[in-house]
């Protein structure tokens, strides 16, 4: 099973067509991260399929987050004015925050849970 590839995040249910409008080389970062991160004998081997799902839905939020980088502000609107016109976003803060701020991110929170993997020590 070993690595996955840009087409295994883009295949899993669930996971939007605008992932293909992330860039090729945000593929390729995302998936050498995520390829690299997850140490395999903390996820039940290198062929198990638990790392091979940690490394799509991780990939996944990756991916997620490129898009929303690319398309707007990447947090929830906290303040906003209407003479003048003002808006602020909040910062998201901790791991916590980070991967729950996708629904790939819960999942792969939730892997993490629920098996050897308790709780990512990848970044």
């Amino acid at each position: 099973m070993a690595s996955i590839v840009w087409a295994d995040v883009t295949a899993h249910p669930g996971t939007p067509s605008e992932f293909s409008a992330v860039s090729p080389q945000a593929q390729a970062d995302i998936l050498a991260l995520v390829n690299r991160a997850l140490p395999p004998a903390e996820w039940g081997e290198e062929d198990h399929p638990r790392l091979r799902l940690g490394r799509i839905f991780l990939a996944a939020h990756y991916a997620s987050l490129e898009l929303r980088r690319s398309t707007g502000p990447a947090g929830p609107v906290v303040s906003e004015s209407a003479g003048g016109l003002s808006r602020s976003y909040a910062q998201p803060g901790g791991l916590h925050v980070f991967y729950g701020a996708t629904p790939y991110g819960l999942a792969f929170q939730a892997l993490c849970a629920s098996g050897p993997a308790r709780g990512p020590r990848v970044f």
